[in-house]
């Protein structure tokens, strides 16, 4: 899998493709990647001969990195996510389908039908790839149909909702 890590501003490219080694932009690396309390979201990273601890918070994605006495905060995207980014559009008025942007199952839904919702707002949380992915809404409007319920399976592309 390919991401977008940005820190400080600027723009890395990782692939993660098999345990124990990444690549970034282009260079090959091992790493070692553990959970020293995943309750607390406290991960150590070897790499590169050297030894650094994550705090991964949220929003997810964003990892601040303890590193001597200062803090980096890094944020990271798969290509997909950072694809979407750019290039949204969202139809000011009218029918807006709200699909699964990946295959997975859905943990929680966080709307009603008739519900007023505004731009940004958690609509529901998609579990994919053992990771909660809050589906937010692109726009203001109000929830008039929920095509899927907790405990459902959705494909990619697949209608979760409508808001109007």
């Amino acid at each position: 899998m390919r991401y977008v890590t940005t820190v400080n501003g600027r723009e890395y490219t990782v692939e993660i493709n098999r345990e124990g080694e990444i690549i970034i932009d282009g260079a090959r690396r091992a790493v070692d990647f553990r959970a020293l309390d995943a309750e607390a979201r406290l991960y150590s990273l070897l790499i590169a001969q050297g030894s650094f601890e994550a705090l991964v918070e949220a929003p997810p994605g964003r990892i601040s990195r303890a590193h001597a006495r200062f803090a980096l905060n890094v944020h990271v995207a798969d290509e997909r996510e950072q694809h979407l980014s750019r290039a949204k559009f969202v139809p000011p008025s009218g029918d807006l389908s709200i699909n699964a942007p990946m295959p997975g199952l859905i943990q929680e839904i966080r709307v009603a039908v008739g519900q007023e919702v505004e731009e940004g707002a958690t609509l529901l949380i998609l579990e994919s790839m053992k990771m909660g992915n809050e589906i937010k809404a692109p726009r203001a409007g109000k929830v008039s149909y929920l095509h899927v319920a907790p405990g459902d399976s959705v494909e990619q592309g697949q209608t979760m909702m409508v808001i109007s």
